[in-house]
């Protein structure tokens, strides 16, 4: 079995009805930084996903790395999620999301090229 790669970083998001924490994760799956941003309470699912790329981003930068260096970013989300077309449906109890909406594209643009 070989050794993990030490230089891998990982995201993980939890999105909440009150909060939301990202956090970033070495190859060993030790937290290398944490932060919490409350879940908007207007707007809608684009507001939403916003916050989420923030304390993406505030993890990332407090780690030492860009978002773009992450090895990848895992979610957890209230609703429905489709992970193939990265979309979460039916959140009710976030602001505005009876539908469906795409935060594996949105997240996906905010972290930046590869």
């Amino acid at each position: 079995m070989s050794e993990p790669d030490s230089g891998v970083l990982r995201g993980g998001i939890d999105l909440g009805g009150t909060k939301i924490e990202a956090v970033i994760f070495d190859a060993e799956h030790q937290a290398k930084a944490a932060v919490k941003h409350p879940t908007p309470t207007s707007g809608g699912p684009a507001d939403v996903a916003a916050a989420m790329a923030a304390a993406l981003t505030e993890a990332a930068q407090s780690a030492g790395v860009k978002t773009s260096e992450l090895q990848g970013v895992g979610v957890g989300s209230p609703g429905s999620v489709d992970s193939d077309k990265g979309t979460v449906s039916s959140a009710r109890n976030l602001p505005g999301w009876a539908g469906s909406y795409a935060v594996g594209p949105d997240l996906e643009h905010a972290s930046g090229p590869r």
